[in-house]
C-alpha cells in the first residue's frame, strides 16, 4: 500500500513539473529563462523615444519578467552600438543610411512609434503658455544666423507680442549624433533652399551662426533652453511638456494655418502622408514623413490640421541574431517576443506620453518583419 502511495506521488510530481514547463515555454516573456536568472535584453539609441520605450519595458517586465535595459544615448551612438553588435537592438528616429544598412548586412527596420519635433523657447518677458508662430523659412533663418533678435521684423510679423523683445537669440542644437537632428534638418532642407544647399541634413551637421549652444541628448537641449533666457531649441514633443517649456506652432504650408503639436495634429499628418513603406529587410534610407508631407503640400494638397514635423522612430535588429555575442536561442526568442508585444499591445502606452500609436497597417508590416528573424537559421 505504501509503495502504491509513493508511486502516485511521483507521478503527480512529474505531471506538475510537465505543466510548469509547458507554462514557462508558452509564456512570451520567461520562455527559456536561464536558470533562476531573468533574461535581459539590451538596447541603445534614440533619446526621442526614451519615455515610450522605457515605460513599455517597465510594464513588460512586470508582466513577463524579462528585463529590457535601454540606454538613451542618441540615435547616432545607438546605430554605432548596433553595427558593432554591442547591443541586442538599436533605436533611431531616422532610418539607417544605405551605407550603414549595407554594413550591417541583414538589418531589419521596425517602426515602433510616431512623434513630433517641436520648437521650444525661453523668453522671460512673455506670459506663461505663450505659443509663438513660426514658418519654415523663419526657423531656417534663425538657425542660419540671419535672424538674430527676437524683435526681427520677420518674427514680429508673425508674433506682434515680440515687438519690444530687443534681445539676441541663442540657438540650441544637439551636440551628439541625433535622430531628432536628422528629422529637424530634413525639415529645414525641405522648406529652405538655402539651408539645403549650405547645411543639409543628417544626424550631425555643421551648425551655422555664432550665438549657439550644444546639448547632449534631448534632455540636454531641453535643459539648455530652460536655463538660457532668450534661447530656442528643438526636441521631441514629450520633452517640452515634461520640462514645462513653451513651444511654438508651426505653419502648415499646404493651408497657411499655424498648427499646434498635439496627438490629434500629428495623427492627421500620419493619415495624410501616403508612404509606400519597403519590406522590413530592405533599404529604408529614403523613407521620410517630413519630406513626403512638404512635397504633398507643394503639389496643392490640402492637409488641414496637420503638424509638419513628424517622424517614425525605429528599432533596428539583425535578421540573424546568432551573430550577436552571448546571444542564446532563449534570449533571441525573448527579444522577438518583446518586439512583437511592443508594436501591438505595447502601443497602449504611447498616447499618454504624447506619442502616436502605429496604424494597423504598420503593425502588420512589423509582424511580417519579425517573422523573418532567425537564430542559427531557425525561424523564431
Amino acid at each position: 500500500m505504501s509503495r502504491l502511495v509513493l508511486s502516485i506521488v511521483i507521478v503527480a510530481i512529474v505531471a506538475i513539473g510537465g505543466v510548469a514547463y509547458w507554462m514557462l515555454s508558452n509564456n512570451p516573456g520567461t520562455s527559456g529563462s536561464q536558470g533562476s536568472q531573468p533574461i535581459r535584453i539590451s538596447g541603445a539609441g534614440s533619446t526621442f523615444v526614451t519615455y515610450f520605450l522605457q515605460t513599455a519595458a517597465y510594464y513588460y517586465q512586470q508582466k513577463y519578467g524579462v528585463e529590457v535595459d535601454y540606454a538613451s544615448i542618441g540615435s547616432g551612438a545607438g546605430i554605432q552600438q548596433f553595427l558593432a553588435n554591442a547591443v541586442d537592438f538599436g533605436a533611431t528616429d531616422v532610418p539607417l543610411s544605405t551605407q550603414a544598412w549595407q554594413q550591417a548586412g541583414d538589418a531589419l527596420h521596425i517602426p515602433e512609434a510616431i512623434g513630433g519635433v517641436v520648437l521650444t523657447y525661453n523668453i522671460p518677458d512673455l506670459p506663461p503658455n505663450t505659443h509663438l508662430n513660426f514658418t519654415g523659412e523663419v526657423i531656417a533663418d534663425i538657425y542660419l544666423g540671419k535672424i538674430t533678435k527676437w524683435n526681427d521684423p520677420a518674427l514680429v510679423k508673425l508674433n506682434p507680442i515680440l515687438a519690444n523683445i530687443n534681445q539676441p537669440i541663442t540657438t540650441v542644437h544637439r551636440s551628439d549624433g541625433s535622430g531628432t537632428t536628422g528629422v529637424f534638418t530634413d525639415y529645414l532642407s525641405s522648406v529652405s533652399q538655402e539651408w539645403a544647399q549650405t547645411v543639409g541634413s543628417g544626424l550631425s551637421v555643421n551648425w551655422p551662426g555664432t550665438n549657439s549652444l550644444g546639448g547632449k541628448g534631448s534632455e540636454g537641449v531641453a535643459s539648455a533652453v530652460k536655463n538660457t533666457p532668450y534661447s530656442i531649441g528643438y526636441v521631441e514633443f514629450t520633452y517640452a511638456l515634461k520640462n514645462n517649456i513653451n513651444y511654438g506652432y508651426v505653419e502648415n504650408p499646404s493651408t497657411g494655418e499655424f498648427v499646434a503639436p498635439t496627438i490629434e495634429s500629428i495623427s492627421k499628418t500620419v493619415s495624410y502622408v501616403a508612404l509606400s513603406l519597403p519590406r522590413g529587410d530592405q533599404d529604408w534610407s529614403s523613407v521620410s514623413m517630413v519630406r513626403t508631407f512638404i512635397q504633398m503640400s507643394k503639389s496643392n494638397h490640402t492637409l488641414f490640421g496637420a503638424y509638419p514635423i513628424v517622424t517614425f522612430t525605429y528599432i533596428v535588429i539583425h535578421k540573424e541574431l546568432s551573430k550577436i555575442p552571448n546571444m542564446t536561442k532563449e534570449k533571441a526568442q525573448a527579444l522577438v517576443n518583446f518586439l512583437k508585444w511592443l508594436v501591438t499591445d505595447g502601443q497602449q502606452y504611447a498616447t499618454n506620453l504624447y506619442y502616436v500609436p502605429l496604424p494597423q497597417s504598420v503593425q502588420n508590416l512589423d509582424l511580417q518583419t519579425l517573422s523573418m528573424v532567425t537564430y542559427n537559421g531557425m525561424n523564431l
